[in-house]
C-alpha cells in the first residue's frame, strides 16, 4: 500500500490512523468516481470486517465510517476523506 505525499499529509491533518488505512483498503466498497477509485468504509465493509478483525479495530473501523480513500492509476493512494454527500459517477 503506498501512499503519495499528499495522502500522508491529508492522513495526519484528518486523524487517520494506518491501522484504520490499512482496512479501509483491505475492506471498503470500490466505486468508480471521475476516473478514479474510491474505497469507502460504508456497512457492507464494516459488516465484512467486523468477522476478520479484532474487537478494538472493528471499534475504530465504526467511528471512521464514512471515510473514503482515493486510488491513482497505479493502485497508488492519493488522498483521504469523510463522505459527506453521495459520490458522482
Amino acid at each position: 500500500m503506498n501512499l503519495t505525499n499528499h495522502a500522508r499529509d491529508r492522513s495526519l491533518q484528518r486523524v487517520i490512523p494506518q491501522r484504520v488505512i490499512s482496512a479501509i483498503y483491505d475492506y471498503g466498497s470500490c466505486l468508480q468516481s471521475r476516473g478514479l477509485t474510491s474505497v469507502t468504509l460504508d456497512r457492507l465493509a464494516l459488516d465484512l470486517a467486523k468477522g476478520e478483525c479484532s474487537k478494538p479495530l472493528y471499534s475504530d473501523l465504526t467511528r471512521y465510517s464514512g471515510t473514503y480513500l482515493i486510488l491513482g492509476d497505479d493502485d497508488r493512494i492519493v488522498t483521504f476523506a469523510r463522505q459527506k454527500r453521495r459520490f458522482r459517477r
